[in-house]
């Protein structure tokens, strides 16, 4: 384990204090993948936050905002959060599935002006454009050759998440206390309306620090994630614990029970993350030449939000 990042006193606990430290001192570590596409590297993860917080900050977010993230899977969808978070700014990931007044509750709660959302998810949310008097402006993830599809809204103003990138990368923000709010993440909506949870970039890292000593994480590590990223658990149990100790996230699209095994042997991930529940659905389909070779030898069971 890499004690300059683990054993850093708490008062230091923040994204941009960690990012920064990678990208200076690992730069040309792989970091992150999404499915079979290339690993950014620490370097180039923190020069791609940057650029993206910088634009979010000239389109008038500021630290102690909220600004909900509407996404599935992505890197996009990862630095959109890292980058808001880095401001000083918290993000609030909503579900994609939320349609009508689950996603009124969870937009309406977080009381966000700015949402960035998948370019798919536009129709979601202008469908309920007139619940949302807060909401003034949406940035989009997506297809370029999709935007002529992008549908029309009355009042929110809507424009390409890429547009607001700025600078080379070398920009950097201000640094943000530890005791800032970094997230505020939804309970899954069960018991009633889904609440809001408000994560310390200080709970943030204690949590991934918790995952590295308990799954006893080195750089050598790659974790396989396929849980969306809108939940706590590969936010924090596996793409932040891979941050502190300069491991790699091998991110899927999201989780399916037949392919599982299958794409944790195809990332070649040495640890992943999981639910009971998404284990025994994992685990009951008949096992296949080489399930027994895989290298993936530790799971991270949470039972967290």
């Amino acid at each position: 384990m890499n004690s300059s990042l683990l054993d850093i006193p708490i008062t230091e606990w923040s994204y941009d204090r960690v990012l920064k430290w990678r990208a200076e001192t690992t730069p040309q570590r792989p970091f992150i993948c999404f499915e079979d596409g290339a690993y950014q590297t620490y370097g180039e993860l923190w020069q791609s936050v940057c650029r993206l917080a910088n634009g979010l900050s000239h389109a008038g977010v500021k630290p102690g905002d909220r600004v909900a993230i509407l996404a599935t899977n992505s890197l996009t969808a990862v630095h959109a959060w890292l980058a808001i978070n880095v401001l000083g700014a918290a993000d609030g990931p909503i579900n994609p599935a939320f349609r009508g007044q689950p996603l009124v509750h969870a937009l309406t709660m977080l009381g966000a002006s700015i949402v960035v959302a998948d370019h798919a998810l536009l129709p979601a949310i202008r469908d309920v454009e007139s619940e949302l008097p807060n909401l003034a402006q949406a940035f989009h993830i997506g297809d370029a050759r999709n935007l002529r599809d992008t549908p029309e809204f009355g009042r929110i103003s809507v424009s390409p998440l890429q547009a607001v990138l700025t600078g080379d990368g070398s920009w950097s923000p201000a640094p943000v206390r530890f005791d800032q709010i970094s997230s505020v993440l939804m309970t899954s909506g069960t018991s009633g309306p889904s609440k809001g949870v408000m994560v310390s970039h200080a709970q943030a890292i204690l949590i991934a620090r918790n995952s590295v000593e308990g799954m006893r994480v080195t750089d050598a590590d790659t974790f396989y994630v396929a849980h969306p990223i809108f939940h706590m658990s590969p936010r924090y149990c596996a793409i932040t614990a891979a941050m502190l100790v300069g491991a790699r996230v091998w991110l899927d699209a999201g989780f399916k029970a037949d392919r599982w095994l299958a794409r944790v042997r195809r990332s070649a991930a040495t640890v992943t993350i999981g639910h009971g529940p998404l284990l025994g659905m994992g685990l009951s389909y008949p096992a296949k030449c080489g399930d027994a070779g895989q290298a993936e030898d530790r799971n991270w069971t949470s039972s967290l939000i």
